[in-house]
Parts: structure tokens; C-alpha cells; sequence
């Protein structure tokens, strides 16, 4: 399995780009975009798809500028989603947490049962003496 060379804010930085492009509705915004940053299609639409290199800053700057946002309130927006503990870096990481956790709960309804049994055990012990 090949690892991504995207940092988290790389992909949170995508995932506006994509949300920008859903709410202008243009059919062709793809197209647009890359030949604003002068780029290819491929490229972009890899980018969209977190494949390839990520947006540089220059080029995230010009996409702000295409869709008419404020470069500096867009990267303050990047970093507070990338530092908010909510944000798994990749599924992997999102997998692992989840499977941390379930062996958790796990061993605490393991445990609860192993209670269960020695207090019924001693309990009936209890009663027939």
C-alpha cells in the first residue's frame, strides 16, 4: 500500500476546494479551475482526489482568489479543522481509532461479565451454606 504524501491540512484544504466548487455549480468548474491555476484537468481532479502532489500555498491563494475568498480567514479556517481532535488523518487512522476503541469496551464487557459469574458462583455458594 502506497503511503499518501498528504498532510492532514493538505486534505482539509481539498475538502473546502471541493465544497467551493459544489456551491458554484458550474458543470465545467474543474475545467476552470485548472486553467485559472494553469494546470491540467488530470491535475486538479487529482488533487480532488488526494492523488498526486497537494496544493501549494501560491496555488491555494489563487484558488481563493478564483472562488472570491479571503486567503488568510480560508487558511485560519484549514488549521482550525486540522487541529480539532474530530479530524482522522486518513481512513486508516480513523480505522484504528475505532478498532482501539471497540477493543476497549470489549475488555470492559469482559470484565464485567467475569464479575457477573464469580458473584453468581460465591452467591449460590453462599446460599447453601
Amino acid at each position: 500500500m502506497k503511503v499518501s504524501g498528504w498532510a492532514a491540512t493538505d486534505k482539509v484544504a481539498m475538502c473546502l476546494v471541493n465544497s467551493w466548487l459544489r456551491e458554484s455549480g458550474e458543470v465545467a468548474g474543474v475545467k476552470k479551475l485548472a486553467a485559472y491555476l494553469g494546470c491540467s484537468y488530470q491535475t486538479v481532479y487529482r488533487m480532488l482526489k488526494y492523488e498526486g502532489h497537494p496544493l501549494t500555498l501560491a496555488q491555494f491563494e489563487a484558488v481563493c482568489q478564483y472562488f472570491k475568498k479571503d486567503p488568510m480567514t480560508e487558511s485560519l479556517k484549514v488549521f482550525s479543522k486540522t487541529n480539532a481532535p474530530t479530524v482522522a488523518t486518513d481512513d486508516a487512522t480513523r480505522t484504528d481509532e475505532i478498532s482501539r476503541w471497540t477493543r476497549r469496551q470489549l475488555q470492559k464487557v469482559e470484565l464485567a461479565d467475569d464479575v457477573l459469574r464469580v458473584v453468581r458462583k460465591y452467591g449460590k455458594e453462599a446460599d447453601r451454606a
